[in-house]
């Protein structure tokens, strides 16, 4: 029983200052309405500054709030004030891409200035503890949580008791209420960012050591459903206070049809038909020339591939086409939700996962060639994506980007904790793939990355396929509908969870498709390298940088990233910048020399920024609107 009560006592005082954390993302979301994901990162700032403030000067860890927070505080006001501004009137998904954005840029930052080796900040109290009625609490948990508390009573009086405090909560009950009463609105939103920020800093410091433009109905926080629309009875939005509320919906229709017969007895005026032959004869050319126009424009590049291999033979180029080709077929997969339907999951990750050990799995314990194991995976990852948008398309906007967050994690932990099947952090490496025979004829041994070229070519041009009919399907209008007005869409009677499922679904198949592949070439998985977080930003990251909602920009997003990387971790741009005069051996030069190569996650969030704040459509609609402005002229 004792040990259960210090259980529960000393988790209590550790959620003290987790709650320190939640509270700031509370009010950073409850003024502007935006989820910042880079609270973790402010927080691990918070640290780093009492760690250098206690090493350098011999302040004590939990003194030094006072200057943490105020430190964190001018921090977030300035991210707020530079960034967070510039897009708190774009879509809910631009604000928290941008956040994660920011995160990157702060976690990869530290970790190039203080490296990732771990800092250990040590106190005469550090190992002391305090005895309760027989239980033993730590002496630096009972300062944390002494700390949050009066930190949180503080915060509390202010937002009562000033007048500060009632234009913050008159902004985050209703945003265009205060601006009517003069309550400056973003000057609130600085102010509630830098709190979010410096309340951060405390815990850190505190711890312990397609066109769908039809669709302009107006949309009311109450859905009118599209079963009362089939019913003809009013329901919603005040139509039982209409005084015809009772008569047939279809009047106005019936009197138009019974006008028609006079409109066609009006001489000159009548209605007629146009004859067929002019109109095919004036459709027929255009839509003759844009077919061989755009079968020109794919089958041009794709010929050119085919025989890449022939022309290169060093393993490396082929390398970062089979790397090119994974990294289009990740982005075009989700795409097809993310882009057409507007739902963007940063969960993907689940789906590559379950792709990459479901083939593993079958290969090493069934010993299932890949090529069959691989549709095991796929039917996998399509049956639980059924279920999980079942549960998780209840949600929208950020709420819908969190769940599918946890959906990752929680699968993530399933395959780090069953190690009968998964083998655990430990991972999988897997044994020599066999050989592929047709009949009794050996097409590859895969000793050599040619025929892995082949196979990541199809699999990229099999996704683009796949992108390229849902688009101009009646699937993909339906899709881009949802996209731009979720109730104007129901409105109209579209099932929206029917048709986010096939959106899923068909996502998920491509994506378990596209970790299978990446599996088996790299040989070797583990629960964080095809289940984390990271796997998925940058599958998001691919599409952003390119262009959602588009063929064309997954693959632009693709070629730049992989390039990218490549360069930096073949120190390619510090040999450019060498080149061009820097000094090889000065401190610069010896800092991109030493550090540059690990830098891509940085230069990742960089570009996330700053396609977010200046080409929200990424490059291709940021290029193609210059081109048709030119061609204008």
């Amino acid at each position: 029983m004792a040990v259960l009560m210090q259980s529960i006592l000393s988790g209590i005082l550790i959620g003290g200052v987790y709650a320190l954390i939640g509270i700031g993302l509370t009010l950073i979301f409850g003024v502007m309405r935006v989820i910042n994901f880079a609270q973790g990162e402010l927080v691990m700032v918070g640290m780093y500054v009492t760690f250098f403030l206690f090493r350098g000067f011999g302040i004590d860890p939990f003194l030094s709030v006072v200057i943490t927070m105020p430190a964190l505080f001018i921090l977030g006001a300035l991210l707020q004030r530079t960034l967070i501004n510039r897009v708190l009137d774009a879509l809910p998904q631009n604000q928290i891409l941008l956040t994660i954005g920011i995160g990157l840029v702060l976690a990869n930052t530290a970790m190039l200035l203080f490296t990732s080796d771990y800092r250990i900040l040590s106190t005469s109290y550090s190992s002391s503890s305090v005895s309760v009625g027989g239980i033993r609490l730590s002496t630096p948990l009972l300062y944390c949580f002494a700390i949050t508390a009066a930190i949180t009573a503080a915060l509390y009086w202010f937002l009562v008791k000033t007048d500060v405090g009632h234009a913050i909560r008159a902004t985050a009950q209703d945003r265009d209420a205060a601006q009517l009463m003069g309550v400056s609105v973003r000057r609130m939103g600085v102010l509630a960012f830098g709190l979010g920020a410096g309340l951060a800093g405390a815990a850190g410091a505190s711890r312990r050591p397609g066109r769908a433009d039809v669709l302009h109905l107006p949309a009311s926080r109450r859905r009118l459903h599209s079963e009362s629309l089939r019913r003809r009875r009013p329901r919603r939005d005040g139509q039982h206070h209409r005084r015809d509320a009772r008569r047939r919906p279809d009047r106005h229709r019936r009197i138009a049809q019974r006008l028609l017969p006079r409109v066609r007895l009006e001489g000159r005026l009548r209605l007629r038909h146009l004859p067929r032959r002019p109109v095919a004869q004036t459709l027929r050319p255009s839509r003759q020339e844009s077919h061989v126009k755009t079968a020109l424009f794919w089958a041009v590049p794709l010929i050119a591939l085919l025989l890449v291999p022939i022309w290169l033979t060093s393993p490396y180029p082929l390398h970062i086409f089979i790397l090119l080709f994974i990294a289009v077929a990740m982005g075009e997969s989700w795409n097809v939700l993310g882009g057409f339907a507007g739902q963007y999951s940063v969960g993907h990750a689940a789906f590559y996962g379950l792709g990459a050990y479901g083939a593993f799995i079958l290969l090493q314990d069934k010993h299932v060639a890949p090529w069959y194991g691989v549709w095991v995976a796929v039917a996998i990852a399509t049956a639980v994506a059924l279920i999980v948008g079942s549960i998780t398309f209840r949600l929208r906007g950020p709420y819908f980007v969190l769940a599918s967050i946890a959906v990752a994690e929680i699968i993530r932990l399933l395959a780090l904790n069953w190690k009968d099947l998964t083998n655990g952090a430990e991972g999988i490496l897997a044994s020599d793939l066999p050989a592929l025979h047709f009949g009794n004829r050996l097409i590859t041994d895969w000793n050599s990355k040619t025929p892995y070229y082949y196979m990541a070519l199809a699999m990229a041009v099999f996704c683009i396929a796949v992108n390229f009919l849902v688009q101009r399907s009646k699937l993909g209008y339906y899709l881009q509908a949802i996209r731009e007005d979720q109730d104007a869409a129901h409105s109209l009677g579209i099932p929206l969870t029917i048709y986010k499922n096939i959106g899923l679904v068909i996502s998920a198949a491509c994506t378990a498709l596209a970790g299978s592949f990446s599996a088996f070439y790299i040989g070797f998985i583990e629960p964080q390298a095809v289940f984390g977080l990271d796997v998925s930003v940058q599958v998001v990251l691919i599409c952003i940088i390119g262009g959602i909602g588009t063929v064309t920009g997954p693959m632009i997003g693709a070629v730049v990233l992989v390039l990218l990387s490549e360069a930096l971790r073949a120190n390619l741009i510090a040999q450019g910048l060498f080149h061009l005069g820097l000094p090889e051996t000065s401190a610069t030069g010896m800092f991109l020399k030493e550090n540059l190569a690990h830098a891509h996650v940085l230069i990742y969030g960089i570009l996330v920024i700053v396609v977010i704040l200046f080409m929200p459509d990424g490059f291709v609609g940021f290029f193609g609107t210059r081109l048709r402005r030119r061609a204008s002229r």
